[in-house]
């Protein structure tokens, strides 16, 4: 999809200075790159995973405006808006055509304000202070729809120190040209604004499953693989690598997030931490299969869990191991005595009070009850059931004949 931006210069009557070379707004903006690679045009096609096409961007002016910087701060709340239509009547005044543009940013020779305009109507990126990637990406995102992003439990914005959307409060790298750039976009906000290839992400089976994934990192649309992992509960998991945009975070790890009323939400893993390694996860915790409770939980509860198994950036691969079962509704009553009695007390009261073999008539009655397809499922449970039975009883038996003497 093409959104191309018309990055449109102006002076304020204050100054006729010039705060860069015109070649400097090539470079950040536009394909016509000559400097660094790091630009808006790779940024926004790397975190739309190619589906967004900002190559027809184009750098007009500079245009003389009848303003000065105190024209605009007098305004308050509506300066952006108000520079952005200063802006936009310069240039159509010079002939350009504006409506072959998504949006528009505009640049000042002075001040320090950046930032997207209350109605959506494009960026300002004022002064020599301001015309860097690591922000214009961040503002730039806003006419794209994208929210501030947060951490799971607080409504705080600015949380999230590996999405763009936190700028300000990130890990971003360094760069030659632009002084910073990144990080990138989390693939929860890339989901929320149809950037995310879906084709490339891992998707849950129906009904319980313990399976592998390995994934490639998140901004890496150029490897096979999978990119991003589904998880119940509709948390995406991603991987990112300490290179490029990410060249400053402070690990390779996986990430977890949600997405909530248009923002994304970074998740804790079970040892606390926002970014997971290798031997970390996230969800409910193992069962205690040598406890009852524990595994009476786990049996008629729904259990859900992501386990970190393997880190390794220098081939870009994270090896997930992801578990999931349904609540068993096995339809019937919880036994009391189960939680109240120990292992082997309970399995005592069971033999105390429980006949081995059900009464043929009860079971008739029952049968009665049974829809066609439920009486052929239980014939085969019943099968099954006399099968392990017959392994059994011939396993004690050969091994009780070696206890004779």
């Amino acid at each position: 999809m093409k959104t191309s931006w018309a990055i449109i210069r102006v002076k304020f009557t204050d100054d006729n200075s010039e705060p860069f070379a015109d070649q400097y707004y090539n470079d950040l903006f536009t394909k016509n790159n000559t400097g660094s690679e790091w630009n808006m045009v790779k940024y926004f096609k790397d975190y739309s995973h190619g589906k967004l096409d900002l190559t027809g961007s184009k750098v007009f002016g500079w245009y003389e405006i009848d303003k000065s910087v105190e024209d605009y701060n007098a305004l308050l709340g509506g300066a952006r808006d108000a520079l952005i239509g200063w802006a936009r009547k310069a240039a159509m005044d010079d002939g350009v055509d504006l409506s072959p543009f998504f949006s528009v940013v505009v640049c000042t020779n002075l001040w320090q304000d950046i930032g997207a305009s209350p109605t959506g109507a494009g960026v300002v990126c004022q002064g020599p202070l301001t015309a860097r990637q690591w922000v214009l990406a961040h503002e730039m995102g806003h006419v794209y729809g994208m929210k501030h992003s947060r951490m799971e439990g607080s409504d705080a914005d600015y949380q999230d120190r590996w999405d763009i959307m936190s700028v300000g409060n990130t890990w971003s790298a360094s760069d030659t040209e632009f002084t910073l750039k990144g990080p990138g976009v989390n693939a929860s906000n890339m989901r929320g604004r149809g950037w995310l290839d879906e084709t490339r992400v891992w998707k849950m089976p129906n009904g319980s499953f313990d399976t592998t994934v390995t994934l490639r990192p998140l901004v890496r649309h150029d490897l096979e693989g999978y990119l991003t992992a589904e998880l119940p509960g509709g948390y995406l998991a991603e991987f990112r690598v300490r290179e490029g945009w990410d060249g400053s975070i402070p690990r390779p790890a996986v990430l977890i997030h949600r997405f909530a009323a248009g923002a994304s939400y970074i998740q804790l893993g079970n040892f606390g931490n926002q970014d997971l390694i290798e031997g970390d996860s996230f969800g409910n915790p193992e069962p205690d299969v040598g406890d009852l409770e524990s595994s009476l939980n786990y049996l008629f509860s729904s259990f859900s869990r992501m386990d970190v198994i393997s880190i390794k950036p220098e081939i870009n691969e994270a090896v997930l191991q992801i578990r999931h079962h349904q609540r068993r509704d096995l339809g019937i009553a919880i036994d009391p005595m189960a939680l109240i009695l120990s292992g082997r007390a309970y399995l005592i009261w069971v033999e105390m009070h429980h006949p081995h073999v059900p009464k043929v008539l009860d079971l008739k009655n029952i049968l009665r009850m049974m829809t066609a397809e439920e009486r052929r499922a239980a014939l085969a449970r019943a099968k099954s059931l006399g099968e392990f039975g017959s392994v059994a009883r011939k396993a004690i038996e050969a091994f009780n004949k070696t206890l004779k003497p």
